[in-house]
């Protein structure tokens, strides 16, 4: 059995004995891209750091780790060519429900990854939205 996110996704990296120090030096360096200083607030970054770190986008690296995700590429014998069979443009994915079938047989993720990342996701998310992410007028928000 073979998986398929080995050769499509660019991340799910082990981790790595790194310290504490290069972590951080590693994460604000990134971080520059991200947003501009004075807009952000540093302290909001450290859970997008462990978001990253969840999902094993922070460092590069072998393969000699457990895999939290896994696309069983046996499962998708034939799936191409059933899709381009059905004419997708016109119908209604919710109705069809063929690539949610697939998906469900062939893609696995352990639970309490899926649950602890999707929470992480959710408070990202949400700090965004609510501005408590973003520094207003060059100085933090106060609560």
């Amino acid at each position: 059995m073979s998986n398929l996110l080995d050769l499509v996704q660019p991340y799910d990296y082990p981790d790595q004995e790194k310290s504490k120090y290069e972590i951080i030096l590693n994460i604000l360096h990134k971080a520059r891209y991200l947003a501009r200083p004075g807009m952000i607030r540093i302290g909001y970054l450290f859970k997008l750091k462990r978001l990253i770190q969840k999902r094993g986008m922070l460092f590069a690296g072998g393969n000699g780790h457990e895999k939290k995700a896994f696309l069983d590429n046996n499962m998708l014998d034939g799936f191409l060519e059933t899709v381009s069979s059905k004419d997708c443009r016109s119908r209604d994915c919710e109705e069809c429900l063929y690539c949610h079938q697939v998906a469900a047989k062939a893609f696995r993720i352990a639970p309490e990854h899926k649950d602890e990342c999707l929470t992480l996701y959710q408070e990202i998310s949400d700090s965004m939205l609510n501005g408590d992410m973003w520094k207003a007028s060059g100085k933090g928000r106060r609560k």
